[in-house]
């Protein structure tokens, strides 16, 4: 539980290095089964006070029984602590106890984050290298990604952890290899992002609108004037600005069942040069889909999410779950995902885009590279209420920043809406809960972060070669003892 206080709203991050460090103290020595017990019990707090916030959306805002909501939320946490567990049990099953387990469980550990963020469709929610930001860790995101920044956490937290269990000994050279890699990220700081992204012309001014409307608001028919009166008015105020941004899903209807509304938007409320993008539901022309997008309603070109949210925007195994189903009342739950590269082309710049939840896999963000002259995000935080969820999605948007030095504009229907700079800096934020208009300035930048051109590579390498070097055992030299001559 100590290491979840590292994350947002909270975000000191010195209790996610404690966490860390008193857990593999923990793992010096023992059994496997115990080693296995440990890493479960580290994997209920670390992820049960993390994620509860699941429990949240699914009775507050799909109808969910208090019953089946927490029980759903427990089976996550319980799923999720599965990988701690896996990786303390093979560090303790095939090495021998001290240094090697301990390097050996914080490679381990970084490969169960990868692994949780992929298998079945991943659930890559507070990884451990989203801990780095605001630390000498944070450099090592441009360089390695937010997997291979979180390896370099868990290595200085094994090795910390081996100095403490016998400080007086040769462990202590650990302690040197800690302040190595702490060092070598304070020596990259000045020179980590602007080695990779240079600024591509001229900044553009933009209005981020976040209309705070609630989740229970937005879904009653009743309210679809007072939604549309809202956007229109607020996208008055923001008057000529070049670049104005509405969250995901602003109005709640088919882009084709409402066309003339964004077509009056475009006609009478935006400047000539004003490019509007907006969150909306749409078909392809073919009537397949329906798809969640972000769209260019100046020009139409749109991009539609391609990693959907499980048991809220569509329903896996539903032959097997059916009953299941009819409990859980979520509005858009039969979206489809949708396919192509997720970029926009406005005022000339390419623009990578994320929707929502897709902001937390660092391979969707990937795809709009090597063009994306900055990213957008939208979001409807709403779902999560007053819990940690929006902080951490912003934290997520932080860590995609940072990954690929480039600016980005996050916009929330409830927040946190905010500007991020290059290096995940929070530039600026609207209040949550209000109805705000954010304005700044996003510069488009050019160049790729060795992340983003070779991916998890470097990561996956580097994992094998420690890993390599643990299981190393040399081979001890047998010299023969000639009997004596007798004579």
């Amino acid at each position: 539980m100590i290491a979840s206080f590292g994350f947002a709203p909270y975000a000191f991050r010195p209790a996610l290095w404690a966490g860390l460090v008193l857990f593999f103290c923990t793992l010096h020595s023992g059994t496997a089964a115990t080693a296995a017990k440990r890493g479960g019990l580290f994997g209920l707090g670390y992820f049960g006070f993390g994620v509860y916030w699941v429990y949240y959306s699914l009775y507050h805002y799909a109808s969910t029984p208090l019953w089946l909501a927490v029980s759903l939320a427990a089976v996550l946490v319980l799923y999720l602590s599965l990988y701690p567990m896996l990786a303390a049990w093979l560090a303790a099953c095939f090495l021998p106890k001290g240094v090697k387990r301990l390097t050996g469980a914080a490679v381990l550990l970084a490969a169960a984050e990868w692994l949780r963020g992929t298998l079945l469709t991943g659930f890559p929610w507070v990884l451990i290298g989203q801990g780095s930001l605001d630390s000498p860790w944070a450099s090592y995101l441009p360089l390695l990604g937010v997997h291979g920044a979180g390896l370099m956490l868990l290595l200085a937290a094994g090795w910390t952890a081996a100095w403490l269990r016998r400080p007086f000994s040769m462990q202590a050279v650990w302690l040197g290899a800690v302040a190595l890699i702490v060092a070598g990220g304070e020596m990259l700081r000045p020179i980590a992002w602007s080695m990779w992204s240079t600024p591509s012309g001229e900044s553009t001014k933009v209005a981020m609108i976040q209309p705070n409307l609630s989740q229970d608001l937005r879904w009653r028919a009743q309210n679809l004037g007072f939604i549309k009166e809202t956007y229109r008015d607020l996208t008055k105020h923001a008057g000529e600005t070049p670049l104005i941004i509405w969250p995901e899903a602003a109005i709640p209807l088919y882009y084709s069942q409402i066309e003339g509304f964004y077509e009056n938007i475009q006609d009478e409320v935006l400047g000539t040069d004003t490019t509007l993008l907006a969150g909306v539901f749409y078909r392809e022309e073919d009537q397949s889909g329906p798809h969640n997008g972000l769209m260019n309603i100046k020009t139409g070109q749109r991009y539609g999410k391609r990693r959907l949210v499980p048991f809220g925007e569509y329903s896996p195994l539903e032959d097997w779950l059916g009953p299941l189903y009819r409990m859980i009342h979520f509005r858009m739950r039969a979206l489809q995902p949708a396919e192509g590269r997720p970029l926009l082309q406005v005022h000339g710049n390419p623009v990578g885009v994320t929707i929502c939840y897709e902001s937390v896999y660092p391979s969707i963000t990937r795809l709009s590279f090597p063009e994306a002259a900055y990213l957008v995000n939208v979001s409807n935080d709403a779902w999560f209420g007053a819990s940690r969820a929006p902080w951490q999605h912003l934290e997520s948007s932080r860590v995609r920043a940072a990954e690929t030095a480039r600016e980005l504009l996050r916009v929330a229907s409830t927040g946190v809406t905010a500007i991020i700079d290059a290096d995940g800096t929070l530039r600026a934020s609207a209040p949550q809960f209000e109805t705000a208009i954010l304005e700044g300035e996003v510069q488009p930048r050019e160049g790729m972060t060795p992340y983003v051109q070779f991916g998890e590579w470097p990561f996956a390498v580097l994992s094998l070669l420690i890993l390599t070097l643990c299981f190393y055992r040399p081979e001890k030299r047998v010299y023969w003892d000639f009997p004596r001559d007798p004579r």
